[in-house]
């Protein structure tokens, strides 16, 4: 008998009466699932705890990835401010030695 529960394939032992989890697809399964469970609510536990955990990673991730992002785009907009007075500067040089130049 098998049962599919969030995207795990769940089989009970017929000699034991032990569950089982496994992948509903190719991959390895996290060590964290792997073992026997002496009843439903073990395995459910178990796999709703695994799940909420790399949910809560993923979100992790994706906070410091749009940080990262937010550090990158303030960066750049300083740069490009730094750039426009670098140039206003280089132009007033330029204008100066010109002036110079024509005397």
């Amino acid at each position: 008998m098998s049962i599919e529960y969030r995207g795990y394939v769940i089989e009970r032992d017929k000699v034991h009466s032990l569950f089982h989890i496994h992948h509903s697809g190719p991959g390895t399964l996290p060590l964290s699932l792997t073992g026997l469970f002496t009843d439903e609510r073990a395995y459910k536990t178990v796999i709703d705890a695994y799940i909420a955990g790399k949910e809560l990673a993923e979100a992790k991730q994706k906070e410091a990835e749009e940080q990262a992002r937010a550090i990158i785009e303030a960066q750049i907009k300083s740069d490009a401010v730094k750039f426009e007075e670098l140039k206003k500067e280089a132009e007033e040089i330029n204008r100066k030695r010109k002036g110079e130049s024509k005397e």
